[in-house]
């Protein structure tokens, strides 16, 4: 995720899923890149917020926490957010 960050702009969404990788059974990312919708941030419900290595790892644990769910990060003047109104 750290990888992919830096190249999300204001006008796209990354979303993020967990999925079982067909060779291994673990739990994998995938990531989506999607045109942002312009809803208002006040219809987001923030689950993690920052940069870098800390809002990857809470990204991560929210994720593990809650399979079967996904995370749609966004970027706003510096700062990404994620919240799971995927």
């Amino acid at each position: 995720m750290l990888d992919i960050l830096p190249i999300l702009d204001e006008r796209h969404v990354l979303k993020v899923e967990y999925n079982s990788d067909p060779a291994t059974g673990q739990p994998a990312p995938t990531f989506l890149f999607l045109p942002s919708t312009g809803e208002s941030s006040g219809s987001r419900q923030i689950v993690c917020r920052g940069s870098g290595l800390s809002f990857a790892n809470c990204c991560k644990d929210w994720l593990e926490a809650h399979p079967g769910k996904c995370l749609k990060v966004y970027s706003q003047n510096g700062t990404y957010f994620a919240d799971d109104n995927c």
